[in-house]
Protein backbone atom coordinates (compact mmCIF):
# COMPACT_ATOMS: atom_id res chain seq x y z
CA UNK A 1 0.00 0.00 0.00
CA UNK A 2 1.12 3.49 -1.00
CA UNK A 3 2.84 5.37 1.94
CA UNK A 4 0.61 8.36 1.48
CA UNK A 5 -2.62 6.11 1.70
CA UNK A 6 -3.95 7.74 4.34
CA UNK A 7 -3.63 11.19 2.49
CA UNK A 8 -5.55 9.52 -0.75
CA UNK A 9 -8.22 8.09 1.55
CA UNK A 10 -8.80 11.59 3.35
CA UNK A 11 -8.88 13.83 0.19
CA UNK A 12 -11.84 11.06 -1.17
CA UNK A 13 -13.55 11.49 1.61
CA UNK A 14 -13.64 14.78 1.45
CA UNK A 15 -14.63 14.77 -2.48
CA UNK A 16 -17.09 11.80 -1.84
CA UNK A 17 -18.78 13.82 1.06
CA UNK A 18 -17.60 10.92 3.21
CA UNK A 19 -17.63 11.78 6.48
CA UNK A 20 -15.47 10.23 9.17
CA UNK A 21 -18.49 8.67 11.64
CA UNK A 22 -20.37 7.16 9.02
CA UNK A 23 -16.90 5.17 7.76
CA UNK A 24 -16.43 3.73 10.88
CA UNK A 25 -19.94 2.48 11.28
CA UNK A 26 -19.36 0.67 7.82
CA UNK A 27 -16.21 -0.43 8.97
CA UNK A 28 -18.07 -1.51 12.43
CA UNK A 29 -15.20 0.51 14.37
CA UNK A 30 -15.29 3.75 16.51
CA UNK A 31 -14.91 7.13 15.31
CA UNK A 32 -12.07 7.58 17.42
CA UNK A 33 -10.14 4.23 16.52
CA UNK A 34 -10.46 5.30 12.43
CA UNK A 35 -9.24 8.78 13.26
CA UNK A 36 -6.14 7.10 15.24
CA UNK A 37 -5.29 4.88 12.20
CA UNK A 38 -6.04 7.65 9.53
CA UNK A 39 -3.18 9.60 11.24
CA UNK A 40 -0.90 7.08 11.33
CA UNK A 41 -0.96 6.50 15.32
CA UNK A 42 -2.59 2.64 14.56
CA UNK A 43 -0.25 1.14 12.00
CA UNK A 44 -0.35 -2.78 13.04
CA UNK A 45 -1.97 -5.39 10.84
CA UNK A 46 -5.48 -4.50 11.79
CA UNK A 47 -5.33 -1.08 11.16
CA UNK A 48 -3.76 -1.89 7.52
CA UNK A 49 -6.61 -4.24 6.81
CA UNK A 50 -8.59 -0.88 7.65
CA UNK A 51 -7.08 0.75 5.19
CA UNK A 52 -7.36 -1.20 2.54
CA UNK A 53 -11.43 -1.94 3.35
CA UNK A 54 -11.58 1.90 3.52
CA UNK A 55 -9.93 1.61 0.10
CA UNK A 56 -12.48 -1.01 -1.64
CA UNK A 57 -15.13 1.34 0.00
CA UNK A 58 -14.30 4.89 -2.17
CA UNK A 59 -13.11 2.99 -4.97
CA UNK A 60 -9.55 3.86 -4.71
CA UNK A 61 -6.88 2.04 -6.44
CA UNK A 62 -3.20 1.19 -4.14
CA UNK A 63 -1.53 -0.89 -6.99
Amino acid sequence: MPLDVRAIIKSEMFKQNVKQKDLAELLGISSAYLGEVLRGKKDGPKAQKHLEHICAILNIETR
